[in-house]
């Protein structure tokens, strides 16, 4: 057990009892109850006596008042180093409690600081939790979301490419056609206009009838390619002019002024077509460029929430790792809160166990001064040193 000791001269004069007891006969501790009949001592004295020869301390005591007798010395000399005795004991309970009371502080203050420890390795915890949950998770998501929107409209701008690739150059082959036939119609009528306007100076010859009439019908084929809207009234001259042999000057003039008209109306439509062609086309271009750009820019979106979701999933991870950290310190610091615990209920019991065995010792030297005191005590003894 813990005791405080010191070269003080209370220790000297516990020193000097032990030696004292060494050297006694201990012929009163081994005395039976039937031979302490001795003087005027009661039964309940001697009684107490024997109680007292129960304990160490009693049985020192008791040693040195039979030495202390022997020896002719002052019954309050030995009465008087009692109680210089029982203040050495208190002094020794006010001492191992101050010292109690630091260990309690210090215990409390260890207890508080671990405490505090798991309370911000909790915080970091739930910090980087919180984070996860309401910061880094639905910034993924929305990420995500967006990467799966913009794929998706990418996607359709594509195919929107390759449609309006697929419909401008359908277009622009009908409009090559378109422009191939009217060239053709109008070298065809280039070709018949003068034939005609050559049958009108005089009677026609054989062989500028049957050139003419080749030439007007390699013009019928031609016409026939085109959407005009006066087309079977133009047929229907020209057949009624090779008919008649081109003797009919009506109409002849007629066909003459419908091929001048038809060929006057077929090179403004090239232009127009032209014109619309190249409106088209720059159109076209247009929505090339303006689509380019826009899948342009869901790339770079696309490309940006991917990195997002790289570093976000790095930052989530960095936080588990803070966490898995903290939960372990916080186990540890939870473990020595257990161990420091322990071992305070194991200094409480120490202390309290001195604590007794002062108060025991307190209590054997009082009955010891109570029995010293008794004015029978000296008779008592001098009696049995007698036998």
């Amino acid at each position: 057990q813990r005791r405080v000791h010191g070269e003080s001269q209370s220790e000297m004069k516990i020193a000097v009892v032990f030696a004292l007891l060494a050297i006694s006969t201990f012929a009163f501790i081994r005395q039976d109850h039937n031979s302490l009949n001795g003087g005027e001592f009661s039964l309940a004295e001697i009684s107490k006596v024997n109680s007292l020869k129960e304990t160490s301390m009693g049985r020192l005591l008791l040693g040195m008042a039979e030495v202390h007798f022997k020896s002719d010395a002052p019954i309050q000399r030995l009465i008087q180093g009692l109680q210089d005795f029982e203040k050495e004991l208190q002094e020794g309970i006010n001492s191992e409690n101050e010292a109690y009371a630091s260990k309690k502080a210090a215990h409390e203050a260890t207890i508080q600081s671990l405490n505090a420890r798991v309370g911000e390795a909790k915080g970091e915890v739930a910090l980087r939790q919180s984070r996860i949950n309401s910061v880094l998770n639905p910034r993924i998501e929305q990420a995500q979301s967006d990467i799966g929107r913009d794929s998706s409209t990418k996607g359709q701008k594509e195919e929107d490419l390759v449609n309006a690739e697929k419909a401008r150059t359908l277009a622009h082959y009908d409009y090559t056609q378109r422009v191939n036939e009217h060239n053709e119609f109008i070298a065809a009528v280039d070709e018949a206009l003068p034939l005609l306007n050559g049958l009108k100076s005089a009677t026609p010859s054989l062989i500028q009838t049957r050139k003419a009439t080749a030439t007007l019908k390699n013009v019928q084929l031609k016409l026939a390619k085109t959407k005009i809207s006066e087309l079977a009234l133009v047929q229907a001259l020209i057949s009624l002019a090779i008919n008649q042999n081109f003797v009919n000057q009506e109409i002849l003039d007629n066909v003459i002024s419908k091929f001048n008209d038809l060929r006057k109306r077929l090179a403004d439509s090239l232009a127009l077509e032209a014109a619309n062609e190249a409106q088209a086309q720059s159109n076209y271009e247009a929505f090339v460029k303006q689509t380019e750009a826009e899948i342009a820019e869901l790339t770079a979106n696309i490309n940006k929430n991917t990195i997002i979701i790289s570093d976000t999933q790095r930052e989530i991870a960095e936080c588990n790792h803070v966490i898995d950290e903290k939960t372990f310190e916080i186990a540890e610091l939870n473990e020595s809160i257990t161990i420091e615990n322990e071992n305070w209920r194991k200094e409480t019991d120490t202390h309290n166990s001195i604590i007794q065995e002062y108060n025991r010792e307190i209590d054997v030297v009082k009955q010891c001064q109570a029995i010293f005191n008794n004015a029978h005590f000296t008779d008592y003894v001098v009696s049995r040193l007698g036998n």
